[in-house]
């Protein structure tokens, strides 16, 4: 029994669906219209109006099985279908579903399908679906789909999907999609996807990503990802990644990744951020920013910056660029082709012979060096890591101020005690050719050390000269400070 019953009301759906379909994109050939207080239809034309139902336009409305009128103006109830042939203003409510071959001006309600051929002020609510083919000014919702092929301004809502072929302006909100085939001027949400296929101003929400094809304006928040075909005017925030095709004028910030093919400004990333075209402003990733052309302004990330040229300021473990045009970048090294590149035969008083190299910009360079020191059948070696400074006084002198650290081993393959000697230096350099300096200066030295003698007694370093100012034992450690000189050659 319960199959039959159902199987009746699929039928009775069908048919009243295709009914409204074909009621509303007929013609009528007949556009007199009659005017009468109310009327009563058990099914067309069986009611008051009889064969005249078609042209009249009634105040009350009362429809039991399928109901046909030219126009209402006030309210009709239908248990089953009603089917208008002109305009509605006031009040429709049918069981199944309502089809307007005018225009709706009030509130329509049904458990199925609501069907308006114009123009829409006011608001639709239907269990499945909303068929607009105008504009519409005020609210729909429905409990699948909203259907509407003009333009709308209002409040959208279904829990499948909102497929708008005009311009939007106002909310939409989906459980699952929203499609706009023309620009968008409002606020979109959608449990899946947002999709766009014009320019939009507003903000998107996704619970999985945004595809917007033109330009956009305001905010797009994705769970997943964020794509913009057009340019960029606001930010993107997404839970993996953001892709902008033209120039972005805001931020993207993601958990993984941001891709900007064009300009970009500010770009915040837990992984990666790419800007193809110029950058400009902050990058900001966990792992790494990467700008082939130039960056102007900020870089930072937890292991490597690249940039074409630069020109503002890097932060990262590694960065590399082609040229530095201002600014500064600071790491555990930095590659600059056309930056500050040097090699270094130097001595001291501590290791006799050392050998460094210098990379970066004459603003700041990283240091890397190694040292040894002879000392009859014992043999003494340090490796070297320091960050400097270099300033031109004039064609041929130079005055650089270096910061290093060096690990000294003593008598062994590596001293695995603290043996760490810190030295300030500040030299002059001479410029003989284009690549050949000689340089000489002054250091300050610190020395903290928890070498021991053979009776076990604190004494630190055995290389570090007896001369200094300061020897005393702090907490366990040896510290010693001393006044220094180093002389060598620059290639």
């Amino acid at each position: 029994m319960n199959t039959r019953n159902n199987t009746l009301k699929i039928i009775i759906l069908v048919i009243g669906m295709i009914i409204g379909i074909i009621s509303v994109y007929a013609e009528t050939g007949d556009t007199t219209k009659i005017y009468r207080k109310a009327q009563a239809t058990f099914a067309h034309p069986i009611g008051t109006n009889g064969d005249e139902a078609p042209h009249v336009v009634n105040n009350f409305s009362f429809n039991l099985l399928y109901g046909v009128s030219g126009g209402v103006n006030g309210a009709e109830i239908g248990v089953l279908i009603n089917n208008t042939s002109g305009n509605v203003r006031g009040f429709q409510f049918g069981g199944i579903g309502n089809s307007v071959n005018g225009s709706l001006n009030g509130f329509q309600a049904t458990s199925i399908y609501n069907i308006v051929n114009s123009k829409i002020r006011g608001a639709q609510f239907a269990g499945i679906t909303n068929i607009n083919r105008n504009n519409v000014n005020g609210a729909t919702i429905s409990g699948i789909t909203n259907i509407i092929r003009g333009n709308t301004k209002g409040f959208l809502f279904s829990g499948l999907g909102n497929n708008i072929g005009g311009m939007s302006s106002g909310f939409q909100g989906a459980g699952l999609y929203n499609l706009i085939e023309k620009e968008s001027n409002g606020a979109q949400f959608a449990g899946l996807s947002n999709i766009n296929l014009k320019d939009t101003k507003g903000a998107y929400f996704a619970g999985l990503g945004n595809i917007l094809n033109g330009d956009s304006r305001g905010a797009q928040i994705a769970g997943l990802s964020n794509v913009n075909m057009g340019s960029m005017n606001g930010a993107q925030i997404a839970g993996l990644a953001n892709v902008n095709i033209k120039d972005i004028e805001g931020a993207q910030i993601a958990g993984f990744a941001n891709l900007a093919v064009e300009s970009s400004q500010t770009q915040i990333a837990g992984l990666a951020n790419v800007a193809v075209e110029e950058s400009s402003g902050l990058q900001l990733a966990g792992l790494a920013n990467v700008s082939p052309r130039e960056h102007r302004g900020v870089q930072i990330a937890g292991l490597v910056n690249y940039t074409r040229r630069m020109n503002g300021f890097q932060l990262a473990v590694v960065n590399v660029s082609d040229t530095v045009k201002r600014g500064v970048p600071i790491g555990f090294i930095s590659i600059v082709a056309h930056g500050y590149r040097r090699l270094e035969i130097e001595g001291n008083e501590v290791l006799f012979i050392n050998a460094s190299f210098k990379t970066g910009t004459t603003r700041f360079y990283n240091i890397f060096s190694i040292g040894y020191r002879p000392d009859g059948d014992k043999q003494h070696w340090g490796i070297t890591y320091g960050i400097g400074t270099m300033a031109p006084i004039s064609n041929r002198f130079n005055f650089n101020i270096d910061l290093t650290a060096t690990h000294l081993n003593e008598d062994e393959a590596w001293t695995n005690e603290l043996n760490l000697l810190s030295r300030l230096k500040f030299n002059a350099s001479y410029l003989i050719t284009k690549r050949l300096e000689v340089f000489g200066g002054p250091s300050i030295n610190v020395a903290v050390s928890k070498l021991r003698n053979a009776e076990g007694e604190l004494v630190g370093s055995s290389i570090i000269p007896s001369y200094g100012f300061y020897n005393e034992n702090v907490r366990g450690t040896n510290v010693k400070m001393y006044i220094g000189f180093n002389l060598g050659i620059r290639f």
